[in-house]
């Protein structure tokens, strides 16, 4: 699932009860059905503006959010050469 470019997980346990939460790291449960929004590499709006991906473990059945930082600034500066609007690149170093 996408295009929030915030992380987020859904579960739904085997009686259809669904519950959100934050993701840094999940153990899986069986019969537990799963959607994942992984966040976003760039234009985070989670206020971190460090990049984010999921590491996925199907042999532990974990789910693991880990964090990249990058150099925003320099990101920032090519944004505005490429004519990109302001606010897009402002964003970045709060992550929102």
């Amino acid at each position: 699932m996408g295009h929030s470019h915030a992380p987020v997980l859904f579960s739904q346990d085997e009686e259809g009860r669904c519950r959100a939460s934050d993701l840094s790291r999940i153990e899986l449960e069986p019969g537990f059905r799963y959607l994942v929004n992984v966040g976003s590499v760039g234009q985070p709006r989670d206020g971190d503006p460090r990049g984010c991906y999921l590491l996925f473990d199907s042999d532990e059945g974990r789910l693991e959010l880990k964090r990249v930082g990058y150099d925003v600034a320099r990101t920032q500066k090519k944004m505005a050469a490429a004519g990109l609007p302001y606010f897009l690149a402002a964003r970045l170093a709060v992550g929102r």
